[in-house]
């Protein structure tokens, strides 16, 4: 196995064991009887699950789970033995964990999907063709005697580096607008504020996941910040990659309130 097979391989293993905290849907039905009863799942990983039950599983037994994960339609559906489960200390549920059994190749994929999707760290941008023509014409017009069609290419790129300068700040804005986003929740009206940049009612967002809210979020701000700070939709689109994170808290934060409430 060649070196880079055998990294592939490894981060593959490891990642078996990544635990991600989550706040899921999971119905789950002992094999030998015949009622699907609710759980909320707190942490995943492609190996296995805990979530909260309303009553005590004894270790061993087998159970069938329906997992709902974000963006998916269908839930995650397999079969699983119970190796842990505890009473919570602050209320009556349960903390159950379980080992996934004769999972597809498919469903681990869907959980890896996901987990990565969380877990992955914001790349940072490679140094664009653009700026590498740009500093290599510089070097040229030090050292040469330029042609006048030439001196008007470099007068040329130099005018695209001052557009993108200015557009540069208009990130910059632009993320720190973001960064500083807050949801304000208004029960009596039934509303949920994001700054001052959009409204949705609590009816629009009952039932989704944090995952599906962060994505809900950055959906309806992204028209009011592409209008006033005058970038394209690509430009926005890898702002708004940046911003991930934050949007996946924001998203977070009205669930957890959701489940207090």
């Amino acid at each position: 196995m060649d070196k880079d097979n055998q990294k592939k391989t490894r981060l593959q293993e490891q990642r078996k064991w990544i635990r991600l905290e989550c706040r899921v849907p999971v119905h789950y039905r002992i094999d030998s009887e015949n009622t699907f009863k609710a759980g909320l799942a707190r942490d995943i990983s492609e190996v296995g699950v805990k979530f909260e039950a309303n009553e005590q599983i004894p270790l061993g037994t087998i159970l069938r789970l329906a997992i709902q994960l974000p963006l998916h339609v269908k839930p995650l559906k397999t079969r699983a033995e119970v190796v842990s489960a505890r009473k919570a200390e602050a209320d009556s549920s349960y903390r159950v964990g379980v080992r996934f059994l004769d999972v597809r190749q498919r469903v681990k994929d869907r959980i890896a999907r996901y987990i990565d999707e969380i877990t992955s760290d914001v790349e940072g941008g490679e140094e664009k063709e653009t700026d590498r023509d740009f500093a290599r014409a510089l070097e040229e017009g030090e050292n040469l005697a330029v042609a006048g069609n030439r001196q008007e290419d470099l007068s040329a790129v130099a005018a695209q580096a001052e557009t993108k300068e200015e557009k540069g700040l208009n990130v910059s804005a632009l993320i720190k607008e973001i960064e500083s986003l807050e949801v304000i929740i208004n029960e009596e009206k039934g509303v949920c504020q994001l700054g001052k940049l959009a409204t949705l009612s609590f009816r629009e967002l009952k039932g989704c996941p944090p995952l599906m809210l962060g994505l809900k979020f950055q959906e309806v701000v992204e028209e009011p910040l592409l209008k006033k700070h005058g970038l394209n939709r690509e430009e926005m689109k890898k702002v708004m990659d940046e911003c991930k994170k934050k949007f996946r808290a924001l998203g977070t934060r009205y669930y957890v309130h959701t489940l207090k409430g």
